[in-house]
């Protein structure tokens, strides 16, 4: 047997612990950051669903209210996240045994500041949205935090119409250069 063969087979056996420690150090922070990704797109989407479940509540109202030709007051609670819809009686009272849709929650996220039309803003308490005949009794301005306050989302419901604006960026509010009407075409 040739000495020469021997050594190099010696000398490639297998990998030393050094190596072995490294490449196993790349494959964590590689799984650290596929599992950091997953993490944050579940909880992109949680957000989202919470928002497009009040959106779709919002809208579902103000569509209800132009086709009964009725009323309808979206009642929530700003800090609980509680919103539900009722048929107004008189003069913004309504009954609350008796509601048009039923309660649902804000689950991953909370309204963070309510502006109106008037520069006011609320931050707790209870909001009532009138949605009438003719659409959203005034123009809204919501914007939200998830449940970890590092992503915000933006709503805006737009007077005399039945129509909501979700976005990741800051609204303003919708001035229209002639009154809208969802009865009138545009």
């Amino acid at each position: 047997m040739n000495p020469k063969i021997n050594r190099y087979q010696s000398r490639c056996r297998g990998m030393t612990l050094i190596e072995l420690v490294v490449v196993m150090l790349i494959i964590s922070l590689m799984v650290g950051m596929v599992i950091m990704d997953v993490v944050s797109s579940y909880r992109r989407e949680r957000l989202d669903e919470d928002l497009a479940r009040f959106s779709e509540t919002l809208t579902l109202a103000a569509e209800q209210a132009i086709f009964d030709r009725k009323t309808y007051l979206v009642v929530i609670e700003v800090m609980d996240g509680f919103y539900t819809v009722y048929e107004e009686l008189s003069d913004g009272q309504y009954d609350e045994l008796d509601p048009l849709l039923d309660t649902e929650v804000l689950n991953w996220c909370y309204i963070e500041t309510i502006e109106y039309e008037d520069g006011s803003t609320q931050y707790s308490g209870e909001v009532i949205l009138r949605a009438t005949p003719s659409g959203w009794e005034s123009s809204v301005l919501f914007s939200f935090l998830d449940d970890e306050n590092d992503r915000q989302r933006y709503l805006r419901c737009d007077q005399t119409t039945a129509r909501n604006v979700v976005s990741n960026l800051p609204l303003d509010f919708f001035w229209p250069e002639k009154e809208v009407s969802m009865l009138s075409p545009i």
